[in-house]
């Protein structure tokens, strides 16, 4: 039976960690959990998107969803908050 990891947030560390663990284990159960409805967005660029610079907060995203889902086989679910989590009973609340 593989394992199944919960990543909190899916932005820079949540994706990469996501990222490694596909590489390590193509039969990891991965499930990414974030609040919001991007991954992985460009934030070194935000400054330049709210002078204007940049138009739509849509070239700020790295990858599209669909295609980090297809390509790291992961349950992504956005527009989600994890509202707690039981270590012990390794439960989470959504």
């Amino acid at each position: 039976m593989s394992q199944t990891t919960i990543i909190i947030g899916a932005i820079a560390a949540g994706t990469a960690c996501a990222a490694s663990l596909r590489r390590r284990d193509e039969n990891h159960n991965i499930i990414m959990i974030d609040k919001g409805e991007f991954i992985s967005t460009a934030v070194c660029g935000m400054p330049m998107h709210l002078s204007g610079e940049i138009p739509g907060e849509d070239s700020l995203v790295v990858m599209p969803p669909a295609k980090f889902i297809k390509l790291f086989n992961i349950d992504l679910r956005l527009n989600t908050e994890m509202l707690s989590v039981n270590a012990e009973a390794k439960t989470v609340l959504l």
